[in-house]
Parts: structure tokens; sequence; C-alpha cells
């Protein structure tokens, strides 16, 4: 009788422990803001996903469950960063996670969406293994980098649009020798050049050519004066 007491409170509490873990398994599927894939490597299938790896994946989770793992990269429209490239099954980050049993880390992919809209994703994935050290499974995560993606090359296309405006701005600086009676400047060569001309291959300047009010009253007097207004 002491016996059958002590493996009924033995199993009473193996049964809580377990049920205490799927409640934190669970909260970890619904709640934590990031894909979640757990792949069975005993029945070759995706066992289960996260609510995020739905909502990143643009797609329900029905269409990401219980698939064959050789059928991951077609049936979840994987792409490789470029969007367009698909990659074999040995290529893809699951696959090789299960075959080196090695993690992998920071690797972009993109999902497209069944409307045909790119979606930029960082994944993780690493291996499941059980006593004797064989793998059993594999863990793989995502988080959607699409925003940021864009961001990136919009930073990318305002700096490119920087450097070509700078590199189209030329200062004039420092002491500039000019001639007290014809105006002309002096270049770095020791060349004289009129000031025109210097201005115009050291900057964007264009100089077009008039006669100032006063310039044209002492030429042209009254006559000029009358001309010019």
């Amino acid at each position: 009788m002491q016996e059958e007491n002590a493996l009924r409170i033995y199993l009473e509490r193996e049964g809580y422990e377990l049920q205490r873990r799927a409640s934190y398994f669970d909260a970890v599927i619904e709640h934590v803001p990031e894909g979640l894939a757990l792949i069975d490597t005993d029945s070759n299938t995706v066992k289960s996903v996260s609510r995020y790896a739905a909502l990143y994946a643009r797609r329900t989770r029905e269409e990401l469950e219980r698939i064959p793992i050789d059928e991951v990269v077609e049936r979840w429209h994987i792409f490789k960063s470029d969007g367009v490239s698909k990659p074999t099954d040995d290529e893809f980050i699951l696959k090789r996670t299960i075959d080196q049993n090695a993690c992998f880390e920071n690797e972009e992919w993109v999902f497209r969406t069944p409307e045909g809209a790119k979606v930029i994703v960082l994944m993780n994935s690493c291996p499941v293994l059980n006593e004797a050290g064989e793998v059993v499974g594999a863990v793989l995560s995502w988080v959607d980098i699409s925003e940021r993606k864009a961001a990136e090359e919009r930073i990318r296309s305002l700096n490119i649009e920087l450097n070509e405006a700078l590199r189209k701005v030329k200062v004039l600086s420092g002491m500039l020798n000019l001639c007290a009676v014809c105006k002309r400047i002096q270049d770095d060569l020791g060349n004289w050049q009129s000031i025109e001309k210097y201005i115009e291959q050291r900057s964007e300047a264009v100089f077009s050519h008039g006669i100032c009010p006063d310039c044209a009253e002492r030429l042209y007097g009254e006559k000029g004066e009358k001309t010019d207004k």
C-alpha cells in the first residue's frame, strides 16, 4: 500500500511538473515576439509553430505545421536574401542544422507572401539532442527585419545623394592673389586668369554680363541711364 501511495504521489508530482512545463511552452509559443518552429526528425515534420511565426510568414499556422522537412522551403515560400533565388533543401538553414548537428545564427532569408511581397527575416537554428547526443529535432526562430532593411536602404540612398552633392560642391577658400589694376587672379600654377574663368573652373557658378547703373551713367550719361531703365 505504501509503495502504491508513493508511486501515486510521484506520478502526481511528475504530472504537475509536465503541466507546468507545458504552460511555459504555451506562453512562449503564444507571446514571445519571434517566429518559432519545432522540428521533429523522427516524424520528419514541422511539429508546431508560434503565433508570431505565422504572422511573420503572412500565413496561418495550419499552412506551416505538419509538413515534411524537405518541403519547408517550397511550402513556406522561402527565398535567399536576394528575394529571388530559391535555396535547395541542403542550402536551407534547417537542413544544415540537422545534417551537421550545428547551430547557425543570424542568417538573412526572405518569405514571399501570398501577394508576392517580401518579408525579410533574420533566422537562427539549433539542433535538439537526446541523451546519446543524437539529433532528434531542431528549433528554428526568426524575426522580421523588413522595416530595418528599408530604413537601411533609405539611409544608403541618402548617403549616395549627399556624397554626390558634396562631389559637385567646390569651395573657394584661402588667400587669392588679385591684380590691383586688371583684377585678374593668379592660380596655383602661376597663371593669371580673369575672375570669371577662375570662379567658373572652381564652382558651379556661370557668369552673364551686363552693365550696372553706375557704370552705365559714367559711360553713356543720361542716354545710357534712360536706356537702362
